[in-house]
């Protein structure tokens, strides 16, 4: 059976997986979770087989796990190398390599003891140096772990003992073991030893098991993992089509997983992974507070709009019609592009001609505070680790008042869906709101919205337990945004559990969050590349009903769409845009059949074909796709007949 992850989160995970029938995957035609359009013609299923659980091994790529940027090759890195701990579901450190650890009272000087009798594959002892060494390199400009061990201004194996390892910071920590959870190999070598259950044969071939690894009481469910050799990624593809792979980890913001056809299951595991998107306040344009603010505000949706709505009533050959609902699809050549705030009735007229459930999720606001009603006694202006201007309002928690908003926020009521809406609710990840995502459990929210790292509260000289910033939100900076609060509590709640944030106990709310309703289609049954739809080729939808997210992204579709209509009605056939473009990769990811559980995508690098030659440096790579995304529009545009 062959499994397809959008997440691989440790050696355990895969191991169970391949503990499947004794070491084999029978192979679970027809009952996968996804069919390539191909596989709907058979009249019958093969008959199961065993297989070897096959993982697939880029050979001309490193196996360094803090120096391979090869995602293929990193997914045997839990097999081969340990961390000195592990996170937890919970977000809490648990010990591997390390046997214990003690902190300075300042929190700045860490020391590490090592686990006895532990070895490297090679037969090399684990001792301080080797630790000190891997840490070392982890954090250099080599390293993928550079930007998370900034803080960290030395490595040291103290001469008076072997076992222990010495980790001096330039700023206090006190959960510096939940950063190491960072494989230590031996060496800076392609192919380094590591102290984990499995060791790469000689011929490169396959993953063994070790006999001689130190966690004797764990019982391994295979004694060797055949491995695949690729070279490029359409290996990886086709291999995994044909079977010869058995699990891929894959990126879903990356490039597109969904060419695997066939018969596959996705698995999709919580991670400790966090995507991250941050502005450099240290030089360039984002040094300037004004730049920040014009960022923070975003755009001014008034002026756009009405900018375009002028534009099109200006325009000599469109017609617009005021005044008006429209409720029932027009016959003939049309275009639906009612947005995200389709009415009831379109709604309904959509559903009835689709014939497929098409997506309604909400997405969810944060309230809005007056700042003269915030407490400035027992809050403070400051940026995460003191970067840049200090634009941000912050309200520390202590652990107690932590845990009493906690409960009183899990325990809240939300406002009531009707019936139909609740059976078909459905949270898109970049909004959620704060009350769902603190009941996936009590630490979670000091891991998100209310994180506390960078901040030092300047009363106490230490790190809060937990901190919300609140975030200027308009040009005269009187009303101040609840940075990743969005909610659909009863406001009456808003009020009492908000206010239980220190700082906010007498905050005035000049608007309270709320969910909107977003409508958009199951465009990847319902729509081709050209935006039109399958079952009745005279109709095209276009903006954010396609699920294209963005202000740029809808008009785009839009113009794509229209000029696609125009052929149609001139006798010829409509053309999709290259997907090495932008705007031609996002149509192929919105109308791409084999797509499970869609929801909207805006313009990213992640969704354009992978370049034909690896560059690994990011801001040539980006270079390349562009210039490459220009020559086949040049192209496209030349065929044009």
């Amino acid at each position: 059976m062959k499994k397809l992850l959008a997440s691989l989160l440790s050696g355990a995970l895969l191991l169970s997986l391949a503990a499947c029938g004794g070491g084999t995957i029978p192979d679970l035609s027809g009952s996968a979770s996804a069919s390539s359009p191909g596989d709907m013609g058979q009249k019958e299923d093969p008959p199961p087989r065993d297989i070897p659980f096959t993982l697939a091994f880029y050979p001309e790529f490193s196996l360094h796990p803090t120096l391979a940027a090869n995602r293929a090759n990193l997914t045997l890195s839990p097999l081969l190398y340990e961390s000195l701990f592990a996170v937890d579901a919970s977000f809490q450190a648990q010990p591997v390599l390390c046997e214990s650890c003690t902190v300075s009272e300042d929190k700045l000087v860490w020391t590490f003891t090592l686990r006895d009798r532990v070895t490297f594959s090679d037969g090399a002892p684990l001792d301080g140096a080797a630790v000190a060494a891997a840490l070392d390199l982890a954090r250099s400009d080599r390293g993928r772990y550079q930007a998370r061990l900034a803080d960290v201004a030395a490595v040291s194996a103290p001469a008076e003992a072997l076992n222990q390892v010495v980790v001096t910071l330039r700023r206090p920590n006190g959960s510096l073991p939940l950063l190491l959870d960072i494989p230590i190999a031996l060496g800076d070598g392609d192919r380094p030893a590591g102290t984990g259950p499995y060791v790469l044969s000689e011929d490169g071939m396959s993953l063994t098991a070790r006999t001689g690894w130190w966690q004797k009481e764990k019982v391994l469910p295979v004694q060797s993992i055949p491995l695949h050799s690729a070279s490029k990624s359409d290996d990886l593809i086709y291999a995994f089509d044909a079977g010869d792979v058995s699990l891929a980890d894959v990126d879903l913001m990356a490039t597109s997983a969904m060419g695997y056809g066939g018969n596959y299951q996705t698995w999709d595991y919580p991670t400790t992974d966090f995507l991250y998107l941050g502005f450099n306040t240290q030089s360039g344009l984002c040094r300037s507070p004004e730049v920040r603010r014009t960022l923070a505000l975003a755009v001014d949706r008034e002026v756009f709009s009405a900018a375009v709505t002028k534009k099109i009533l200006a325009h000599p050959r469109i017609h617009a019609v005021t005044g008006r609902e429209a409720t029932q699809i027009p016959e003939g050549n049309a275009i639906i592009a009612t947005g995200p705030l389709t009415s009831q009735a379109m709604s309904d007229a959509i559903g009835a001609l689709c014939g497929e459930k098409y997506l309604s999720f909400y997405d969810a606001s944060a309230p809005i505070v007056a700042v003269e009603s915030i407490a400035p006694e027992k809050t403070f202006f400051a940026t995460r680790y003191g970067r840049g201007e200090a634009d941000y309002i912050n309200c520390p928690f202590s652990q107690p008042e932590y845990d009493a908003f906690y409960d009183a926020l899990v325990s809240a009521r939300a406002v009531e869906l009707p019936p139909f809406e609740r059976e078909y609710f459905k949270v898109y990840e970049g909004c959620m709101p704060i009350e769902v995502m603190a009941r996936r459990g009590r630490d979670t929210l000091r891991f998100g919205p209310m994180r506390p790292v960078g901040i030092q509260v300047p009363w106490t000289g230490h790190r809060p337990w937990a901190n919300i910033q609140l975030r200027r939100d308009n040009a005269e900076g009187n009303l101040y945004n609840m940075v990743g609060f969005q909610t659909n509590l009863l406001f009456p709640e808003q009020e009492r559990v908000f206010r239980m944030i220190p700082g906010l106990e007498k905050a005035q709310f000049m608007r309270y969050g709320v969910m909107h309703r977003n409508t958009f289609l199951n465009s990847p049954q319902l729509l081709d590349r050209c935006l039109r739809l399958k079952k009745r080729e005279s109709l095209y939808f276009a903006g954010q009903i396609t699920g294209v997210e963005g202000y740029m992204e809808s008009a785009a579709s839009g113009i794509l769409a229209g000029r696609n209509l125009a052929r149609q009605m001139a006798g010829q056939e409509p053309r999709p845009l290259p997907p090495e473009t932008m705007l031609g990769a996002l149509c192929a990811y919105i109308s791409q059949p084999a797509t499970v559980d869609f929801q909207p995508m805006g313009s990213n690098m992640g969704i354009l074909p992978p370049l034909e030659e690896r560059e690994r440096n990011k801001e040539q790579r980006y270079t390349k796709l562009a210039r490459r995304a220009l020559d086949s529009l040049e192209r496209y545009l030349e065929e044009e007949p």
